[in-house]
C-alpha cells in the first residue's frame, strides 16, 4: 500500500462508514503503529497467545478533516503487522461503527480470530475476559489494550483495573489533558460531579487538587495522577516526560497525552523507541 508522508496506508474509499479525524490524530495512529510493530515482532516467540484488546475500536478507517485522504484506525493498524496478534478484541459502542467493522476486519481476518464486542466497555468487562484463552504456565499469554477514549466519560479506572487483575496486560492509554481535563475544570471540579472520580478511580483528588492548583495546571495534574494510580497497579512510571503529548500544531498546544503502561521494563523500553521513531524531536510542553 501506499505510504503517506506520516507513514501510514493511504487505503482507497471502500464506500463504508469513515468518520472524520484531526490532522493531529495522525500522530497518534503512527505512535499506535510504530508501538505495535516492535510489541509483536519482540514478543512473538517469548508467549504462545499474543492478544489485542481495542476498548474503543470505530469503525476501522477514518479521513482526515479537509483532506482526500484515508487511512486504517487502530483496528487495521493491529492487523496490518508481519507478525499478528493471534486474537482480537474489539469493543465499540456505536452498533452502526461495530456493523462496518465487521465487514473490514472480515475480509482480511478468519473469523475464528476476532470477536467485536458492541456496547459500553465499562459495562462489558467479563464478555472482553471471556474471550481470553485459558491460561497457565504451559500455555502463556500476553495482552495488549489500547485505550483510546474520546473523552474522561468513557473510561473508568475500575474498567482498566479489572483487566489488569486478571490478564498479563500492558495498555497506551490516550490521557485527555487539555482536550476535556483542562477545557472543562470548572464543571469537573463540581464535588456533585463524578466524572473524573471515575476516570481516576478515586474521589479524594480534589484534595489532592487544592494543595497543587496553585503551581499545577489541571489538565496535567489529571494526566500526572492517573499515571500515578497505574503505578499503584505496578506499572513502570518514572514520571511526566515518558508521556507522549500529541499537539495542535498551529498553536503549539499538547491537545493531549499518550502512555505505555507496562510492568516489565522492556515495555517501557519498547515506548521509549516508539516516541522517538514517531518524532525524534519531540518536547514535553505540557
Amino acid at each position: 500500500m501506499e505510504k503517506n508522508s506520516f507513514e501510514l496506508p493511504v487505503l482507497t474509499d471502500d464506500g463504508l462508514l469513515t468518520p472524520e479525524i484531526k490532522p493531529h490524530s495522525l500522530e497518534k495512529y503512527r505512535a499506535i503503529s510504530y508501538y505495535l510493530k516492535i510489541f509483536t515482532t519482540s514478543m512473538k516467540s517469548k508467549w504462545n497467545h499474543l492478544i489485542y484488546i481495542d476498548l474503543f475500536s470505530g469503525s476501522g478507517r477514518s479521513k482526515i478533516e479537509g483532506q482526500d485522504l484515508i487511512v486504517p484506525g487502530s483496528p487495521l493498524l493491529a492487523l496490518d503487522l508481519e507478525d499478528r496478534f493471534d486474537k482480537y478484541v474489539f469493543c465499540e459502542e456505536d452498533q452502526w461503527k461495530c456493523d462496518v467493522l465487521e465487514k473490514r476486519v472480515s475480509a482480511i481476518c478468519d473469523s475464528k480470530n476476532f470477536k467485536i464486542i458492541q456496547g459500553d466497555v465499562n459495562q462489558n468487562v467479563q464478555s472482553i475476559l471471556r474471550e481470553m484463552p485459558q491460561f497457565s504456565k504451559s500455555n502463556t499469554g500476553l495482552t495488549f489494550c489500547l485505550v483510546d477514549p474520546y473523552s474522561l466519560s468513557n473510561i473508568r479506572f475500575e474498567t482498566i483495573k479489572l483487566l489488569a487483575e486478571k490478564l498479563r496486560v500492558d495498555f497506551l492509554v490516550l490521557i485527555p489533558s487539555n482536550m476535556d481535563a483542562r477545557r472543562n475544570q470548572d464543571a469537573y471540579i463540581d464535588p456533585d460531579e463524578t466524572t473524573v472520580d471515575n476516570f481516576l478511580g478515586d474521589k479524594n483528588w480534589r484534595d489532592v487538587w487544592e494543595i497543587k492548583r496553585k503551581t499545577m495546571k489541571f489538565g496535567v495534574f489529571v494526566l500526572e495522577y492517573f499515571c500515578e494510580k497505574m503505578k499503584e497497579l505496578g506499572y513502570v512510571y518514572k514520571g511526566m516526560d515518558d508521556t507522549m503529548p500529541v499537539y495542535l500544531k498551529e498553536k503549539n498546544f499538547a491537545l493531549y497525552h499518550l502512555m505505555l503502561f507496562s510492568k516489565h521494563p522492556l515495555g517501557y523500553r519498547f515506548w521509549n523507541d516508539a516516541k522517538k521513531g514517531v518524532n525524534p524531536q519531540i518536547g514535553f510542553d505540557f
